[in-house]
């Protein structure tokens, strides 16, 4: 029974992998251990780091001990008990470290030497309190003893003898024994305290030589050496308190230093014993590495030697019978059709092999004959289509060059007629441009009149205010002398004429002003015309100028410079468009205007009638005045009366005259704005038509390039039927 090909893989891969499992067995079981190893060596370096922290923090304690005794200062002193704190917490987490890590031996003695530390530490501390108290002591006896000393030598300077001569030993004694007391509490050192000692005894001898030279005066007077003497004595006993206080100080130094050396020792044998502990395990952890290595190879190296095994005799069981196939399947490749082909009769996977190998053979003649004949039919085939697709080819170029030539037409025809319609719109145009400039200075003409008329006007109606006031002056004279009556009577007959005949002038001009004003304003009706027809015009062309860049994009790349033209087209439309909407503003006030000065005028006129008929009576009053002397203070109030109308009247005049004058200034404004606004069209117009007439040679460029083109396709198409 052969096995298959998968199942021999199979075996192969199961085999390999069991012997990895083992060796990996035997490397793990090798390295079982390492972890409880580990775990010693950081607990021993725990303890180590612990333990030296201890140590530098007992060692700070005494440093901050040493330097609060020597400054006494309150910074020194918050040091010291912050150092003492650390200390505390440093060696509780050292004797817990101990004591779980079965160092409880080590941890006693650690606790017991900790204890030791801390009473002399205490005790240390009460003598630093102590010293404190004494050099208080002391500087106070050396200020009383000052205060003694001078009253005891004024007492003994004042009873003479050998009590002055001691009273002047006195004072520089004093001095000495103070200033070497000083010196010792300042510095402490031995020779300034025996100096101090010397100098108080020899003070206490001079006070007991004082004390025998003064004796037998009164109890009370001696008072002065027993004052001298205690704070003599206050000092001193102070000055060896603080000494013994010192050396007391110095010998708990020497004895903390020891209970620290103590510490130190017990903490320097854990630290030993922990690195040596560390030592070994990690000389153990090393050794069951190297041995579990060792079994790793050796596991590696047997794993190696199966799976070799194994692929050599399944790569051979597989390889022969495949080799022998492989070569029969190539030589029938190559040709030998009388091959056969190995193994088919083998019931594994390579048998089907060589059964499909064999199937493969039985089918390539029959494969080949039918193959030989579809390539025949092909060729058959293909030839028709060489020569379907050359006359397909043919016909497609000549549809080609139906459509190019009526493209080319149509684009002639569109050329033409956009000429034809430019030439037409410039006709158009034009001649509403001159239409709308001809009436324009027409228009700027009638404005001039108009301000000439109207300033002669104010003329006329200045000299009739003028001749008014003359007659009311005549008026005047006349109620003044009526000797001088008749003259009055001919001067304001005179005046009166001469006023009718400047009025009657004066309706004759605005007569005339309202005949130019309607014709202005029937200007400004044709010049609304004029510029409706524009603005039609522009909205023809926008609408054309659409319709080009409809076809523009039709005809692709070659319409794109048409396509430009359009949209130039279009902008001058617009620009044409806001042109006639600001002329149709400027002529709707133009009319505006023209209806307020034609009523202006004809106001004038009524106002001018008036003051005629006003003269007319005037005159009719002066010639029945002549009648009758009588009557002549009532035909005096009467000519008074209507001088002031006719005066008023006149006023009214000038008042329209100037109202007139300001209307016609802003006629002829206007006028010359309508003037500049048509030369503006006529220009854009004429820039309008000459970019229309230069895209005929951009279409001619277009044509030569359709042209080379279509001669390169022809040659295409020739290549294409030799072929």
């Amino acid at each position: 029974m052969r096995l298959s090909v998968r199942l021999r893989i199979l075996i192969g891969f199961a085999a390999v992998i069991v012997t990895l499992a083992a060796a990996n067995r035997i490397s793990s079981s090798g390295l079982r251990g390492l972890d409880t190893a580990s775990q010693a060596i950081a607990d021993k370096t725990d303890i180590v780091r612990h333990v030296n922290d201890y140590a530098a923090d007992i060692a700070a304690q005494t440093s901050a001990l040493r330097t609060y005794a020597f400054s006494g200062r309150e910074e020194d002193r918050q040091r010291l008990t912050e150092a003492q704190a650390r200390a505390e917490e440093t060696r509780t987490e050292v004797a817990d470290i101990l004591t779980q890590t079965g160092e409880a031996e080590t941890a006693k003695a650690l606790e017991a030497a900790s204890h030791d530390f801390d009473a002399v530490f205490t005790a240390v501390e009460n003598r630093l309190g102590n010293e404190e108290d004494a050099l208080q002591v002391v500087a106070v006896g050396i200020g009383k003893l000052e205060v003694s000393a001078a009253k005891l030598a004024d007492f003994l300077q004042s009873r003479g003898g050998e009590a002055a001569a001691l009273a002047s030993q006195l004072g520089p004694l004093v001095a000495r024994y103070n200033q070497a007391s000083i010196a010792y509490v300042a510095s402490g050192r031995t020779a300034d305290f025996s100096e101090a000692i010397a100098a108080g005894e020899e003070l206490d001898g001079l006070i007991r030589t004082a004390q025998v030279a003064l004796k037998g005066i009164p109890r009370r007077d001696m008072r002065v050496l027993i004052y001298a003497r205690r704070d003599s004595d206050v000092i001193r006993q102070s000055l060896r308190a603080k000494n013994a206080a010192a050396t007391s100080l110095q010998d708990a130094m020497t004895q903390l230093e020891g209970a620290a050396t103590a510490i130190a020792d017990i903490t320097g044998k854990a630290k030993l014993a922990a690195r040596d502990e560390q030592g070994l395990a990690l000389t153990d952890m090393i050794a069951a590495v190297n041995k579990a290595v060792v079994q790793s190879l050796i596991g590696l190296i047997v794993g190696a030697v199966i799976a070799a095994i194994m692929a050599w005799y399944i790569g051979f069981s597989v390889a022969r019978p495949l080799g022998r196939i492989t070569d029969a399947i190539s030589r029938l490749a190559a040709g030998d059709k009388t091959v056969e082909i190995p193994g088919r009769d083998r019931g594994d996977e390579l048998g089907r092999m060589a059964e499909a190998a064999g199937i493969f053979k039985d089918k390539t003649f029959e494969l080949e004959r039918l193959a030989e004949a579809k390539r025949e039919g092909e060729r058959r085939e293909a030839e028709a289509r060489r020569l379907q697709e050359i006359e397909d080819a043919r016909r497609l170029e000549e549809h080609k060059q139906a459509e190019e030539r009526a493209r080319l037409e149509r684009q002639e025809a569109r050329q033409q007629q956009r000429l034809q319609m430019a030439d037409a719109f410039e006709v158009g145009v034009m001649r509403i441009v001159e239409t709308v400039a001809s009436a324009s200075r027409n228009m700027a003409g009638a404005a001039n009149k108009l301000v000439g008329n109207t300033e002669r006007t104010a003329s006329e109606v200045s000299a009739t205010q003028h001749a008014t006031d003359e007659a009311s002056r005549n008026v005047q004279a006349v109620a003044g002398a009526t000797e001088e009556l008749s003259v009055s009577f001919r001067s304001v007959s005179d005046e009166l004429d001469h006023s009718a005949k400047v009025a009657l002038s004066a309706v004759d001009e605005a007569s005339r002003t309202t005949e130019t004003v309607a014709g202005l304003s029937e200007a400004a009706h044709q010049i609304g015309s004029v510029v409706k027809m524009i603005r039609d015009i522009a909205d023809q062309t926008n609408l054309l100028a659409l319709n080009a860049t409809i076809e523009a994009a039709r005809a692709g790349d070659a319409g794109r410079g048409f396509a430009v033209v359009a949209s130039e087209v279009k902008n001058l439309a617009a620009q044409s468009s806001k042109a006639t909407e600001d002329i149709a503003a400027y002529v709707e006030k133009i009319q505006l205007v023209s209806n307020d000065a034609s009523g202006a005028i004809e106001r004038i006129g009524d106002i001018i009638g008036q003051m005629n008929d006003v003269t007319q009576s005037v005159v009719a009053a002066v010639q029945q005045q002549a009648a009758a002397t009588g009557e002549i203070a009532q035909n005096v109030q009467q000519v008074s009366a209507g001088t002031e109308q006719v005066r008023a009247s006149v006023s009214i005049v000038d008042a329209a005259a100037f109202e007139t004058r300001t209307m016609s200034s802003d006629l002829q404004t206007s006028a010359e704005s309508l003037m500049s606004e048509s030369d503006s069209l006529k220009r854009e117009v004429d820039r309008f038509l000459a970019e229309v007439r230069d895209t005929k040679e951009e279409e001619a460029v277009a044509s030569s390039d359709n042209a080379d083109e279509k001669s390169h396709k022809g040659a295409e198409i020739h290549l294409l039927r030799s072929a």
